[in-house]
């Protein structure tokens, strides 16, 4: 049986239909952000995990910027080429915008990849638990990171990352908890949304962006 993936519309839309019918705070949140609109980072996975050690600790736009940079130095149109990295040197890397500790994750994931020491084809085929097992074997790819890869780039569609702040902000936003959320309470509240946790992520996500922006907009009005 073809595993559900949401990279897949059809998936997508039964995911928002699970949740709203399972949990009446989730279903509002959904009535005020309309469809999900999760777009994957790319079909490719090798490029992914470069993608994400890029991004690190970044805004989306200083990440896009310094990975557009790499690519036209290691890349061959939107993906990155295992070779180009190993060839290019780290003078020219750090060039592009990235830390020395960057280049050198970035360089491993390459070698990997040129020794064909991982089938990186192969990880798509992998469940949750030996997906993150594999990629926080490379250096630079800790646990969240290998979280958002299983969710934007390879689609799985019950991933919850109880170490994404966003997330746990936006449990403690559409519930208007007092307090930030325990572990056990947000396993609680996710337990309704399985098996489309990375779906109902989405839209918590959006929801503490929302609260974010009005803080943001309340603060420049009383100033």
């Amino acid at each position: 049986m073809k595993p559900e993936l949401i990279t897949d519309e059809a998936v997508l839309q039964r995911a928002v239909r699970h949740i709203a019918g399972r949990d009446r705070v989730m279903a509002a949140v959904i009535e005020r952000f309309g469809p999900c609109r999760m777009t994957p980072w790319t079909n490719e996975p090798f490029s992914a995990l470069v993608n994400s050690v890029i991004s690190q600790q970044l805004s989306v736009k200083a990440a896009d910027t310094i990975a557009k940079r790499c690519l036209q130095v290691a890349g061959r149109g939107e993906r990155f080429v295992p070779k180009k990295l190993l060839d290019a040197s780290d003078e020219t890397l750090r060039g592009c915008g990235l830390s020395g500790a960057k280049v050198r994750y970035i360089k491993g994931i390459a070698d990997a990849a040129q020794r064909k020491q991982v089938n990186f084809a192969q990880l798509r085929q992998l469940p949750d638990e030996q997906l993150i097992k594999a990629l926080t074997a490379f250096s630079g790819i800790g646990v969240w990171t290998a979280e958002m890869l299983m969710i934007f780039a390879f689609g799985h569609p019950d991933i919850m990352s109880l170490g994404d702040l966003g997330l746990r902000r936006g449990v403690e936003t559409i519930y208007e908890l007092d307090h930030a959320p325990s572990d056990r309470v947000i396993l609680g509240a996710a337990e309704s949304w399985r098996p489309y946790r990375s779906v109902a992520s989405w839209y918590l996500w959006r929801a503490w962006e929302e609260k974010q922006s009005r803080a943001r907009a309340s603060a420049k009005e009383s100033q």
